[in-house]
């Protein structure tokens, strides 16, 4: 049944402060639950949410889909004055994401204090 909940994906989110929040993610994301993932994001937006950590340190394996679905996410929230910032990604992650050429445009952090400085507007 392709409607059936895949349990190789583990989805959960905290609100990190006004506007911020963590969306973290365990195990494989791929082609079947790509739109668990799409859901949870369009939750945050529903909520103003803009400036989303996305904690990638226990993910194991991401699909064509799963990148896809970052980089609507990136240009929706881009729209909105916000950022994504990639946390923990392991180097088999990031390498894809360097291959696949979106290294270039994507932020990335090691810990969360990190990813949380690089979502605070600067004030100039």
């Amino acid at each position: 049944d392709r409607h059936a909940v895949n349990t190789d994906l583990r989805i959960g989110t905290s609100p990190l402060g006004k506007g911020v929040a963590r969306l973290d993610l365990e195990g494989n994301l791929d082609w079947a639950n790509y739109p668990q993932v799409e859901d949870a994001l369009a939750r945050l937006f529903e909520g103003r949410t803009w400036r989303i950590v996305i904690n990638l340190g226990r993910i194991e394996y991401i699909s064509s889909a799963g990148f896809g679905c970052f980089i609507g996410a990136l240009d929706t929230v881009r729209k909105q004055g916000g950022n994504l910032v990639f946390l923990a990604t392991p180097p088999k992650i990031r390498e894809v994401f360097t291959i696949l050429g979106l290294a270039a445009i994507l932020t990335f952090a090691e810990d969360e204090a990190e990813a949380l400085s690089l979502l605070t507007p600067s004030r100039v």
